[in-house]
């Protein structure tokens, strides 16, 4: 829930509501042990193109794998592979590596994988198959977690580019300040509606930052995406702090 329709909420005194979305996040997509589900096309390169470490052939029948390694499930046995955790996150959910992305489109190859993936699928198969899917499901949901938040999946993007948070440009002093000033602002807020506009002026900030690291990485500009994701973790820490306001524990 964005911060400011949180807010919106609790100013109206609604009793507290959980989204669908949100519930489908918690407790994870429905399986189904009746049929597997109809997949789009990027997941289906993602199913084929390599689910396994490459050079490991199928545990059951021993199918020579090819330079991509095996997919999820072994086309001569049907066997359900080992998890890959060496493999690119993007490209586990079927997404091309980049910082835009169609969040609907990642949510849904998240969903249709880990319903295809999920344990009780093999609740009557070998105990290797049990113990992959286990893997194969955790695995996805944290590709899944990673890659639907911006600051992560930015992180993410700088990693496989063999850079670290820190390398590259700095934040500069008058960010500092400004961050500064942002948490005075909420440490003398006085009631929700004070406490608001600073929820308002954080996803405004944030949405500016999300497309500024975007047309970063789309010049190829890493020290640059590097620094505006640093200030992207500054603002992501005082929403904590507004969010703890508005909901205190």
């Amino acid at each position: 829930m964005r911060l400011v329709t949180a807010l919106r909420a609790a100013l109206a005194l609604a009793s507290p509501r959980v989204s669908r979305r949100t519930r489908a996040l918690r407790s994870g997509p429905p399986c189904s042990r009746l049929q597997r589900p109809r997949l789009a096309l990027p997941l289906l390169r993602a199913l084929t193109s390599g689910g396994q470490a490459a050079g490991t052939d199928c545990w059951r029948c021993g199918a020579r794998a090819g330079s991509s390694g095996l997919p999820f499930f072994c086309p001569a046995c049907g066997a359900l592979q080992p998890p890959d955790e060496s493999r690119d996150w993007f490209a586990l959910l079927g997404s091309e590596r980049s910082f835009r992305l169609d969040q609907a489109r990642l949510q849904k190859a998240y969903k249709e994988l880990q319903r295809l993936l999920h344990p009780d699928n093999f609740s009557r198969g070998a105990e290797a198959e049990r113990d992959y899917s286990h893997g194969h499901s955790a695995l996805v949901s944290a590709a899944y977690q990673t890659l639907s938040r911006p600051l992560s999946r930015g992180l993410y993007l700088l990693e496989l580019e063999g850079v670290r948070e820190g390398e590259g440009e700095r934040v500069s002093a008058a960010f500092l300040a400004h961050v500064l000033e942002l948490n005075e602002r909420l440490a003398e807020a006085r009631g929700q509606a004070e406490v608001g506009l600073v929820a308002e002026q954080l996803e405004a900030e944030l949405g500016r930052l999300a497309e500024s690291v975007a047309q970063a990485f789309d010049g190829g500009r890493l020290g640059e995406a590097g620094r505006l994701l640093s200030e992207m973790r500054y603002l992501s820490s005082i929403e904590d702090k507004v969010k703890e306001k508005l909901f205190p524990s």
